[in-house]
């Protein structure tokens, strides 16, 4: 009975020094995943254990590489998110201001026609005024081609009067 006295105090003393072993980590392992919980990715988790414990200590560690890993794609990702925001801005700035010169190019082409249209008007109405001076002039020149011809017809009358007058004097005498 001794023996088996002896065994069972061993037998419990190694349960109770595994146990120990097993459940000393634990806090370490609490611990590690308090500071990622917080977001403290820069303790490196050592693994010291090749048992179901340390199994679970080289997930926290591979979990806490991940999300440093994804952390820095974030970063980067916001950079470049960062850079393509700027080129935009820069870009609406310069189609704005492309706008602005349509606009202001359009505004010359509107008053450019307005300007062409009143030039327009101005050389109709020139034209009108020349076609009704033309019209009076050539009705004033019809007038004094007819007084010509009238005068013409006169002296002709005239001269052929005289030619008369000049056969009856020739005639008296």
């Amino acid at each position: 009975i001794a023996i088996i006295a002896v065994l069972s105090i061993l037998g419990i003393s190694l349960v109770y020094v595994a146990m120990a072993g097993a459940l000393g980590c634990l806090p370490e392992i609490r611990h590690q995943l308090e500071r990622i919980a917080q977001g403290d990715l820069t303790a490196e988790v050592t693994v010291r254990r090749r048992d179901e414990l340390g199994s679970i200590m080289a997930a926290v560690r591979d979990m806490q590489h991940g999300l440093t890993r994804a952390l820095a794609r974030i970063n980067h990702a916001s950079g470049q998110l960062g850079a393509a925001a700027g080129q935009l801005v820069t870009m609406t700035d310069r189609t704005s201001q492309h706008i602005r010169q349509q606009e202001s190019e359009t505004t010359q082409i509107a008053t450019a026609m307005n300007q062409l249209s009143a030039t327009g008007q101005e050389v109709a109405a020139s034209i009108e005024r020349s076609s009704t001076i033309a019209a009076t002039t050539n009705q004033e020149a019809t007038q004094g081609r007819n007084v010509v011809d009238g005068a013409i017809g006169a002296m002709q009358r005239l001269a052929d009067k005289l030619e008369q007058s000049g056969v009856a004097v020739a005639e008296l005498a």
